[in-house]
């Protein structure tokens, strides 16, 4: 495997990434935050957030109740922290991380991949939230779209076997892969398509949750979310082409972004919905 030269993440660098977090996912529906949470949310101090306010850097006002207290408009905090490059969670921090990583092409990527799949018992995370994630010339993809759904759904059903051997294969080098779905808010043909998908790798014993609702868009308060695979010690950003087809990844040698993304995804992905119940729910 190739490497490149990346300095950990400090354990406070992880505390304080998973704070931002914190704040920004428990703040929803909120216009104005305090001056405590704006700085938490910015990781960065009240003093600062202050001198930057009154240099026109970030909107801000004087709380009403309390005037020698400023408290700070959030869209417009979360805003500037985007322009800054400043991350508000794990997911925003590979996504900034990515230009720096180390562009895999497809075949290169899966033999890295098998290679970490062999190294003993980890937990992996997979993160999928492209919207396209098929061969545009799948035949399984032509029959969904082109109404076809009947036959597609037997066709898809006929990987069963191989996706139970592939997670026995996993269980067996006591690798545990857990899934995130990040579905989009319009269900389109293809989402359903998508749906379907996730519902088959479940079937084979794949946990499978569905992101969806307020928290997917707080996340994506600055653009969608990447799709990643996540290792202990490494992050692939997964990259697909115009045609939406895989297409390699970005690894990214962090351990500390590893360390935030598994924080963080454990509890989103308890408290998700599994994609059994998104399927009955929403096809």
């Amino acid at each position: 495997m190739t490497s490149t030269p990346t300095a950990p993440a400090s354990r406070q660098a992880v505390t304080g990434l998973l704070a931002r977090t914190h704040v920004l996912l428990n703040t929803l529906g909120a216009e104005w935050l305090s001056a405590g949470k704006a700085a938490q949310l910015a990781g960065t101090t009240t003093t600062d957030l202050r001198a930057r306010s009154e240099a026109g850097d970030i909107l801000a006002m004087d709380d009403i109740r309390r005037p020698s207290v400023r408290v700070y408009f959030r869209d417009a905090l979360l805003a500037r922290m985007a322009d800054d490059q400043v991350p508000a969670s794990a997911f925003d921090a590979a996504r900034y991380a990515a230009p720096w990583g180390v562009r895999l092409p497809p075949h290169e990527f899966a033999v890295e991949e098998a290679e970490r799949r062999e190294q003993g018992p980890q937990r992996v995370w997979r993160v999928e939230a492209r919207t396209r994630i098929s061969d545009p010339q799948d035949p399984v993809l032509r029959q969904w779209r082109g109404g076809d759904r009947s036959r597609a759904e037997s066709a898809m059903a006929s990987e069963h076997p191989q996706l139970v051997a592939q997670h026995q294969a996993d269980l067996d080098r006591g690798v545990r892969v857990q899934i995130l779905w990040a579905a989009p808010a319009r269900l389109t043909g293809h989402t359903m398509f998508l749906a379907h998908s996730f519902r088959l790798a479940s079937r084979a014993g794949y946990p499978v949750r569905v992101l969806t609702g307020e928290r997917l868009a707080a996340l994506q308060h600055a653009a969608r979310l990447p799709s990643l695979m996540v290792y202990p010690g490494v992050v692939y950003v997964l990259c697909d082409t115009d045609q939406g087809r895989p297409d390699g990844a970005i690894r990214i040698d962090d351990p500390g972004l590893a360390e935030d993304l598994d924080q963080l995804l454990t509890p989103l992905h308890n408290q998700r919905v599994p994609i059994s119940t998104f399927v009955r729910d929403h096809l």
